[in-house]
């Protein structure tokens, strides 16, 4: 299994497909957001990761809410089910992704994040989530056969409902939005990391791109514009003992794609 995971939220996937032999060369594991009005869109794509042997992930995002969270469960617990024959059937998706994060209302011109929904029901609801999320989790790893890899945010006030019985779980750790003390941020979230999930904890690292937040204001300045911030970060999670981490994202890699990826898979490899 690749070392290093590369988040894919908003890459067309034609542009993916042109990519895929690079992914292939340097030994990345893409992690592809397929959003709920995307499905059909990405058979070629899947077709083409099965044909090259490419070990994969996949991001299933909603079409109302997009991350998984009390407010979402039961429409993502409903998509999932509605894709599951083809997630199945790929030998190359190795892994599912539950994107733990807060809700947020998505429109054309804006974005609200509800770090802290003042719904009491919602929160009341998230040992039920965590419950309904855990046998998804059960479902998948056993009958489906493959991997879930949870998600959650380091250092944010919300009370998500973490599948406890994922085989993976990973700290997202975006320290290009820390205007100070990166370091100790990353340190800092290894040691939530291990406290949480033990050694096998991942890490990821960004980011490269706002993704679907680049309605906030400011936040598009503060992304990473060349590998080297990442390096060091990555440096530091391997003198740490992590051993896997994802790197988001893609999207904010494609002026330069192979330089990147040839100093991430260097300063892992080092």
């Amino acid at each position: 299994m690749p070392k290093i995971r590369l988040w894919s939220e908003f890459v067309p996937f034609k542009k993916l497909e042109s990519l895929l032999d690079l992914i292939k060369s340097y030994d990345i594991e893409p992690s592809i957001a397929l959003n709920e009005n995307e499905v059909s869109k990405s058979k070629d794509l899947l077709r083409k990761l099965y044909q090259k042997g490419i070990d994969c992930s996949i991001w299933p995002t909603l079409e109302k809410g997009y991350f998984v969270n009390p407010s979402t469960v039961t429409s993502f617990v409903r998509y999932l089910h509605s894709i599951s024959r083809l997630l199945k059937e790929n030998t190359s998706i190795s892994t599912i992704v539950f994107d733990l994060e807060p809700p947020i209302n998505v429109s054309k011109k804006s974005i609200k994040i509800n770090w802290n929904d003042p719904k009491k029901d919602i929160l009341r609801s998230k040992q039920k989530a965590q419950n309904i999320l855990q046998q998804l989790v059960e479902e998948i790893q056993d009958d489906w056969k493959k991997y879930v890899l949870t998600t959650e945010p380091y250092g944010l006030n919300f009370d998500l409902p973490i599948p406890t019985n994922a085989k993976r779980h990973s700290i997202l750790a975006y320290s290009s939005f820390i205007p100070k003390s990166k370091t100790n941020y990353i340190n800092q979230t290894i040691e939530y990391g291990k406290r949480n999930y033990g050694k096998n904890v991942e890490i990821d690292l960004g980011a490269t791109s706002p993704g679907i937040l680049a309605n906030v204001p400011g936040l598009n300045e503060m992304i990473y514009r060349n590998p080297d911030r990442l390096t060091q970060e990555i440096r530091i999670l391997k003198q740490n003992s992590i051993q896997k981490i994802g790197v988001y994202a893609l999207d904010g890699m494609l002026n330069d794609t192979e330089n990147w990826f040839k100093e991430l898979t260097r300063a892992w490899n080092i």
